[in-house]
């Protein structure tokens, strides 16, 4: 038959449990700061473009005229900036971040 542990064998067993919650606990944390470190930098993140979906898809604009608002512009209307694409936010933000430093395929 097995028998019941001590109440030292316990009080370990609970220290080696607490102290592998708080490993976990660390490891998130850390994994999250690492996230936010890499996103940090990326173009999307610094300058924060507009996201809206156009009836077909997602797109990710910064910049001067966007399209959908050209016509209601005087004429002459100078359209500069970035506008990227993409079947979801993620991906038209990737594709934004792309564009912006010139890697876009």
């Amino acid at each position: 038959m097995n028998e019941a542990p001590s109440l030292s064998e316990s009080v370990f067993l609970q220290a080696a449990q607490a102290e592998l919650l708080g490993a976990q606990v660390r490891a998130q944390a850390a994994a999250c700061d690492l996230l936010v470190a890499q996103n940090a930098f990326r173009p999307s993140s610094l300058y924060m473009p507009m996201i809206y979906h156009d009836g077909l898809q997602w797109v990710a604009w910064y910049g001067g005229v966007s399209e959908e608002i050209k016509h209601l512009l005087p004429e002459g209307a100078v359209e500069y900036g970035v506008k990227a694409m993409g079947a979801n936010p993620a991906k038209a933000l990737a594709n934004f971040d792309s564009q912006w430093l010139g890697t876009d395929q």
